[in-house]
């Protein structure tokens, strides 16, 4: 009796995503301007920079930042260009420290999540 394999790629969802040929940028926000917290926006920068560049499957695009309060998203200029570069597909991974610096308001946060991730092609990690 002969049998058939149908051999199934694959998809890239199936893939580490450290292993993914990616166009990643990442997000950091802090909410004052105290000394402590310029000095924690500076060290986050540094980190996702040297995170990404250090990735051989990966193409850093940016570190986008701000220094504002996370409940509104209009009045963080970073946070703007970022969602902007998302929507011209220009990046297909966000890094960010924690759900929470993307925003306060877990309905904002959850509904951008979901924008974002309706096109397969980016991730948020």
């Amino acid at each position: 009796m002969s049998r058939k394999v149908t051999e199934i790629p694959q998809t890239k969802r199936d893939v580490p995503i450290e292993v993914q040929r990616l166009r990643v940028a990442a997000y950091c926000r802090v909410s004052t301007r105290h000394e402590e917290q310029r000095h924690s926006l500076e060290a986050q920068t540094a980190y996702y920079t040297n995170y990404i560049t250090h990735n051989p499957h990966w193409e850093f695009f940016a570190v986008y930042s701000d220094i504002a309060s996370g409940v509104r998203t209009v009045n963080r200029p970073g946070y703007q260009q970022l969602m902007r570069a998302c929507a011209k597909r220009k990046v297909d991974l966000i890094l960010v420290k924690a759900l929470n610096r993307l925003g306060r308001d877990a309905v904002e946060t959850i509904r951008q999540v979901r924008k974002l991730n309706k096109d397969e092609h980016r991730n948020l990690h």
